[in-house]
């Protein structure tokens, strides 16, 4: 009678054991499966954290930053971008340069924010050098400001096509494939729009309140006439 008390203690003992056993592993479990699904509200709540951009961009003391930001002023309030269009411009210079002014590709002779031709060699064109402030192969050259006038000029030029289009979008990821697909030149080469662009352009959105601007038709309809390359 002893031993079988004892046996039947130990088959509970053991009952109990397996029975917390099982309930740790299903916490954890569930634990982990709500860490794995959050997401910073503060930031971006369309975006989840493994997602969201972690470039040197972000950094609001860089000067990708400082050029990002170059990007959304000079577009929103100076060609009449909507914030949605000036977000899809800087997630393509994020895709090209990563937002860096010097940046160059020796085989295709591109350089600057947007990979403009013509700064190695002509083989592709010679965009960089269309509107006159930067000089084939001189980096003193490549700064920001010169970079946005490039940007305007052909905007209100031989690209103004690219205003209409991106200019008066109010969905980022629209915005974002037509920049890459008239600006950049892409049509037909979808295959290299890459995994960087839609992300930096929802970054920029976020970061620079692209919400609260919409695009300024009295703007977007100064275009000047300039030449294709």
């Amino acid at each position: 009678m002893k031993k079988l008390k004892w046996w039947i203690l130990g088959i509970s003992t053991a009952s109990i054991l397996s029975l917390l056993v099982a309930m740790g592993v299903i916490f954890t479990l569930f634990s982990g499966s709500l860490n794995g699904h959050d997401c910073d509200s503060s930031d971006n709540p369309s975006i989840e954290v493994s997602s969201r951009p972690s470039g040197s961009y972000t950094d609001k003391n860089s000067e990708e930053y400082k050029n990002a930001k170059g990007i959304f002023d000079t577009l929103t309030k100076e060609v009449g971008f909507s914030g949605a269009g000036a977000a899809g411009a800087i997630g393509n210079s994020i895709g090209e340069s990563g937002l860096k002014l010097h940046n160059p590709n020796t085989g295709g002779g591109v350089n600057g924010l947007f990979q403009w031709s013509g700064w190695g060699n002509t083989v592709n064109g010679s965009r960089i050098t269309s509107e006159g402030s930067i000089k084939a192969g001189d980096v003193s050259t490549l700064t920001l400001e010169n970079e946005l006038k490039l940007m305007k000029f052909e905007l209100n030029g031989a690209y103004k096509k690219v205003k209409t289009l991106v200019g008066k979008e109010t969905d980022v990821k629209k915005a974002t494939m037509n920049w890459f697909l008239y600006y950049e030149g892409m049509l037909g080469n979808e295959d290299q729009y890459g995994s960087l662009r839609e992300g930096g352009a929802e970054w920029a959105y976020q970061e620079f309140g692209g919400a609260s601007v919409t695009a300024d038709d009295s703007i977007l309809g100064n275009t000047t006439k300039a030449s294709l390359d």
